[in-house]
């Protein structure tokens, strides 16, 4: 009885390890198509996928399929629209890298994510501070996958404006400096 158990506990583990590499397999060979916001899309309360947001995903009958941390999330297929491209112009298909690639942080409200196409109205907006994996690109880049679409992700930098400990005396007037400081 404990040898079926372990078993089935190991295949379980089999399909929990393989099933979100599904996503991250060759695209084409996959059925996974390019498609297109056409409305604002919310991603679990973490993201919103503005309109002409390019990604891949897979069409079933009501919904868009498509690749999300390190499984996939589930579209209306009413807000998403078929894109067409030329092979040039086509946004690449991104292969997750391998497993524990990448750090799992924590991005805020204040941190940009855009697509390489780096014009406003392709990017991300943070809806709220989460958890998500975050990989380095080829160039040492900050990058967040969504839809097998690679995206480029800044943290915020925040400024603190701070006193600094030179007073100077001008003619009976005291003058306080004050300088940045990066965090």
């Amino acid at each position: 009885m404990k040898r079926k158990i372990a078993f089935i506990i190991s295949v379980l583990l089999v399909f929990l390890v393989a099933l979100p590499q599904v996503f991250s397999a060759n695209g084409e060979s996959e059925g996974l198509e390019i498609f297109h916001a056409t409305t604002v899309i919310n991603l679990n309360d973490q993201f919103s996928l503005n309109p002409n947001v390019y990604f891949y995903g897979k069409e079933n009958d009501y919904e868009l399929e498509i690749q999300y941390g390190g499984g996939e999330f589930s579209i209306p297929i009413e807000s998403v629209q078929k894109a067409e491209f030329s092979d040039t112009e086509k946004p690449s298909y991104q292969t997750l890298p391998p497993e524990g690639s990448y750090a799992l942080k924590t991005i805020d409200e204040g941190d940009t994510v855009y697509s390489t196409n780096s014009s406003p109205e392709h990017k991300l907006d943070i809806i709220s501070s989460s958890e998500y994996p975050v990989y380095q690109d080829e160039n040492g880049e900050n990058v967040i996958y969504i839809g097998n679409t690679a995206f480029f992700y800044e943290e915020k930098e925040d400024i603190v404006m701070t006193e600094d400990d030179s007073s100077k005396t001008t003619g009976g007037e005291t003058e306080t400096t004050t300088t940045e400081e990066q965090l």
